[in-house]
This record gives C-alpha cells, structure tokens and sequence, in this order.
C-alpha cells in the first residue's frame, strides 16, 4: 500500500461529508417553527443529516486516511441506506420546478463518494502478491 490513492481518497470522501452539511442548513433555511409539528421533523432531519456528515467526515479523516479497513465500510453503509434512498426519493417526488436544483448537489456528492472510495479501495483492497 503506497498510500497515495488511499490519502487522495479520503481527503476527497472528507470534502464530501463536510458538504452534507449544507444540506441540513438548507433543510433550515427559512428558519422552520420547532413549536409546529413540521417544524420539529425539520430540525430532527437537519441535525440528524448533520451528524451523519459529522460522524462521515471523522471516519474519512481518521481511520479511513489511516487505512484501517472497517472504516471503508463504515463510510459506506450511511452512502447506501441514506444518502442512495434520499437522491431516489427526491428524485420521485421533488416538484420540477425545483428538481435540477434538489438533485445537482446530491449527485455530485455521490459522485465525488464514489471517486473517494475507489481511490480507497485501490489501496485498502489491493492485491500483496503482485
């Protein structure tokens, strides 16, 4: 393991996660009522995106830069149960008028994930018999 692909890897799949935050400013923006009942599924969606993408941006930086296997599938379990579901959902049922808007980041960010975990994968999988 070299470690170029890996570091290169991580510093992107960290970029990555540090952009989900976006999102939950996005969910709060204008500032929702957390005394209404939609208002409060606002919040909990924007603080639980939040530490998804704090917790994703830990794992990128650390175990996962420092090539400990476990944290490749650490990082890619929330990809495939929340942020693969949400880009389907929003895809489904955002308005047009919006969709463009709704999907470009998404697809981006699962996009640059998945050049992240390629480059990982290069160094963290690579075959020791060549």
């Amino acid at each position: 393991m070299n470690g170029k692909a890996l570091r290169g890897g991580s510093a992107i799949l960290t970029v990555a996660a540090a952009g989900l935050l976006g999102a939950s400013f996005a969910i709060l923006t204008p500032r929702p009522n957390p005394w209404s009942p939609f208002g409060r599924h606002l919040w909990a969606g924007a603080l639980a995106n939040g530490s998804v993408a704090l917790l994703l941006v830990a794992i990128a930086a650390i175990p996962l830069r420092r090539g400990e296997k476990w944290a490749f599938w650490a990082y890619l379990i929330p990809i495939a149960v929340y942020g693969l579901p949400i880009a389907i959902l929003d895809t489904l049922f955002a308005p047009r008028v919006t969709l463009v808007r709704t999907l470009a980041p998404q697809l981006a960010g699962l996009a640059a994930v998945a050049v992240g975990l390629a480059l990982c994968a290069m160094d963290l999988f690579e075959d020791k018999q060549r």
